[in-house]
């Protein structure tokens, strides 16, 4: 009886403590998916569980939508994605502020340039030289 007690309080501890990692995961693949108010739903949940905010998983699911935003087809949401990712001014979102450079509409490219010029990184400065010798 006492080995099962032992073993049912281990069990618990450790799903326990493996919990919060499969909701983020969760959380993500909801993202990925195009669920969005699922996402923020289960965020929420999990916020309410455990009452404390996980910036880092708040700021994957913005990157996501960011990458999404950036791959879109639409003009005004390709602006909209550029605009947020320059105002995060995190190297994280340097890749989605690339596809803006390159992309065949020039405000688009303008801000991706304005925003890239202001990231102080290796990256970034290839990313100018590469936008200076462009043809467009």
């Amino acid at each position: 009886m006492i080995k099962y007690f032992t073993f049912s309080l281990l069990f618990i501890f450790l799903f326990s403590k493996t919990y919060p990692n499969e909701s983020k995961n969760q959380i993500l693949y909801l993202m990925q998916k195009n669920q969005y108010k699922k996402a923020i739903s289960f965020y929420q949940k999990l916020y309410e569980k455990t009452k404390q905010q996980d910036f880092e998983i708040i700021e994957q699911m913005a990157i996501i939508l960011l990458k999404k935003g950036a791959k879109s087809k639409k003009k005004e949401k390709k602006q909209l994605t550029m605009f947020a990712a320059g105002l995060a001014a995190s190297t994280k979102s340097i890749d989605i502020l690339e596809k803006g450079l390159f992309s065949e509409e020039m405000p688009i490219q303008l801000t991706a340039l304005h925003f890239i010029s202001a990231l102080q990184d290796n990256k970034s400065n290839s990313l100018l030289v590469k936008a200076m010798s462009s043809n467009f």
